[in-house]
Parts: C-alpha cells; sequence; structure tokens
C-alpha cells in the first residue's frame, strides 16, 4: 500500500515540475523582450527612447541602434544625432529582420 501512494505522490510531482518548467521558460522569453520605453539621462537632458539603444553619448550627440520590441534583435547600423536647444522628437520605422515585426522608434530630448 505505502508503494502505492509514494508511486501517486511521485507522478503528482513529475505533473507539477512539467507545470513549473513551462511557467519558468514563458517568463524567461517575457523575460528577455525588450523595455518598451527607456530613459537616458545626458547632463541635465532626458533622452525618452522606444525601441532602440543608446548606445554612447557625450553633451552635444548620441548615437543609437534599432532595437526589435519584440525579439530584442538590435541592428548593428550606429545612427547619430545632435542634441540642440529646446525639445525634440526623432521618429523612425522599423522593420525587425529577424521577426519581421514592424514599429516605430521614438526617441524624445527634452
Amino acid at each position: 500500500m505505502k508503494l502505492k501512494f509514494m508511486g501517486l505522490l511521485i507522478i503528482a510531482a513529475m505533473i507539477g515540475c512539467t507545470g513549473c518548467k513551462t511557467s519558468q521558460a514563458t517568463k524567461a522569453t517575457d523575460a528577455a523582450k525588450p523595455d518598451a520605453t527607456r530613459t537616458v539621462m545626458i547632463g541635465t537632458r532626458t533622452l525618452t527612447v522606444t525601441g532602440a539603444v543608446i548606445v554612447k553619448y557625450d553633451s552635444d550627440a548620441f548615437y543609437y541602434k534599432k532595437q526589435c520590441l519584440e525579439c530584442g534583435y538590435v541592428a548593428e547600423k550606429q545612427i547619430g544625432s545632435t542634441i540642440s536647444n529646446g525639445a525634440s522628437t526623432i521618429n523612425s520605422d522599423f522593420t525587425c529582420p529577424k521577426c519581421a515585426n514592424k514599429q516605430t522608434v521614438k526617441i524624445v530630448v527634452n
């Protein structure tokens, strides 16, 4: 009788573990997705970035690469922009070559 009961416990534990592995894998996949919006401070200026990664900057300019919000792919091409007085916005369309996701890259400088 004890062996049958132990067998049921082992089967129940295996079923539970399978569910745990699935949920952990799902969480890992969701965690791999990039944040939709990031904020970067450059001196007294604030950059609000959606769909891109700032790779380097100084007080006069910044450089970014487009990033897919669906799969996390980062484009190889580096794009530069100057930081001028006043607020400005950069809008650019991006189609991911890896997953074909279409999105808008937006950078707001305040």
